[in-house]
């Protein structure tokens, strides 16, 4: 469930996930009230301290527009953002979320409001929620487009493959990224050089998987690597994506802890392909979704990790498409809840001091339009207002009667700031809503 980040010291946030059924995931597509305008080269990253996936930048080349906006999804729409810094119109680049340090990282690209007049970059910038900042570390990759990167959550660190200056020249080289500056790294064996390939990182392997692209000298590709954090090992899965492709999309499905792979095209440029593919490590296996996205390159995938979906924007479909659409269980739910927690009921000021570590029960209780015996309670987890809280892992949960809903066995553990704790009420009632 999306993390809602309150600001009242005297409500704690509650986040929770449902089941998720054991169903075959399709894709679906939303209509959101506002969207980003049609584009592609752009690129997507999860933003998983603010709960939103992130969209930056892209091209239409039919207008000559090289963006420069930035817009959040939050499961249900598109919102524009107005930071006080942003990068110039930027397509092509690279991102990555850097859960370390709760940021987007961006870099490179094709730099220049006009499509038709751009340098290629080596910048680096950071989104914190709010505005976008440069960085200028001490070292860096020299600039490239079509590269790409991931967040390597097992070292903490982005990873960046490859890209170039452009066709047909490519760069084969590897670099992580700490925060603070750019590292290139040396491994004994190294995927052959090329650009707008695919890149995501399996959780479940704890390995980023690259697949295909457009390799140095203007060849096309379609192998399949893996970057252990000290080595590229090539891997010969029985099955692979039909021919080789560029400017394909993939994304890690931690719902169902696969690769997921769409779209791009071949060496013509037709078709622009419409299929989809998952990798478990081993195998690629095509699937034949009930409804899917047309045909399309340029594309971009990222996992919403707050609705347990794959969200897919834009690229060219022979236009420049402006739609969105998610890869995961159809629901009818909405995949946003907040819980807002009243600690002090009837009292005022309405706070509570949990400096000396003390503790208070909790139960979260069903509202009209929320039936919180659906919790899966292996999901639940306290935040609020930069406090430190937290739910002692080994608490139990069981039904609640009449009114339904859940209570916990043990308490909640908190700390929120140093102070004498005022007295907390036996079990603190939870109003549960859906947004």
């Amino acid at each position: 469930m999306r993390f809602s980040k309150l600001l009242s010291t005297s409500v704690i946030g509650l986040t929770f996930a449902l089941p998720v059924p054991a169903q075959e995931p399709t894709w679906t597509q939303k209509l959101p009230a506002a969207s980003p305008q049609g584009r592609y080269a752009h690129h997507m990253a999860y933003d998983a301290a603010r709960g939103q996936v992130v969209l930056f930048g892209g091209a239409d080349t039919i207008t000559g527009t090289n963006f420069h906006d930035t817009w959040v999804w939050d499961g249900a729409n598109w919102t524009q953002k107005s930071p006080s810094t942003s990068p110039s119109g930027t397509g092509s680049q690279a991102m990555a979320y850097d859960a370390a340090r709760q940021q987007v990282v961006m870099f490179g690209g094709a730099v220049g409001d006009n499509v038709f007049n751009t340098v290629i970059s080596s910048d680096t910038w950071v989104w914190d929620g709010t505005t976008w900042t440069q960085r200028f570390p001490a070292n860096s990759p020299s600039p490239r487009l079509g590269a790409a990167m991931v967040y390597d959550p097992v070292r903490q660190q982005v990873v960046l493959f490859g890209g170039g200056p452009g066709s047909p020249e490519s760069f084969g080289d590897t670099w992580v990224w700490d925060g603070n500056n750019w590292t290139q790294k040396f491994p004994a064996t190294s995927p052959p050089a090329r650009s707008n390939f695919g890149f995501a990182f399996d959780v479940a392997r704890g390995q980023a998987v690259l697949y295909a692209g457009r390799g140095d000298g203007d060849t096309w590709l379609n192998d399949t690597w893996v970057w252990d954090g000290t080595n590229w090992t090539q891997k010969f899965p029985a099955t692979i994506p039909t021919t080789p492709r560029a400017l394909h999309r993939m994304a890690y499905d931690a719902s169902r802890q696969q690769v997921v792979l769409f779209g791009g095209h071949g060496p013509s440029n037709d078709p622009l392909y419409d299929d989809t593919w998952v990798w478990d490590g081993v195998n690629w296996t095509q699937k034949f979704p009930a409804s899917s996205p047309s045909g399309r390159t340029g594309h971009t995938l990222a996992f919403d990790e707050a609705c347990a979906e794959i969200v897919l924007f834009g690229g060219f479909t022979g236009s420049f498409a402006d739609d969105t659409w998610v890869w995961g269980v159809p629901s009818t739910d909405p995949c946003v809840i907040r819980v807002e927690i009243d600690i002090k009921p009837d009292s005022f000021p309405n706070s509570i001091n949990l400096g000396s570590g003390g503790t208070v029960p909790v139960a979260i209780f069903s509202s009209p339009s929320f039936d919180a015996r659906t919790i899966d309670p292996l999901t639940v987890s306290l935040a609020g207002g930069g406090h430190n809280c937290s739910l002692a892992r080994e608490n139990l949960w069981q039904n609640l009667r009449p009114r339904g809903g859940l209570r916990l066995n043990s308490p909640v553990i908190g700390r929120v700031s140093k102070g004498s704790q005022s007295s907390a009420p036996s079990v603190f009632i939870l109003e549960s809503r859906v947004l």
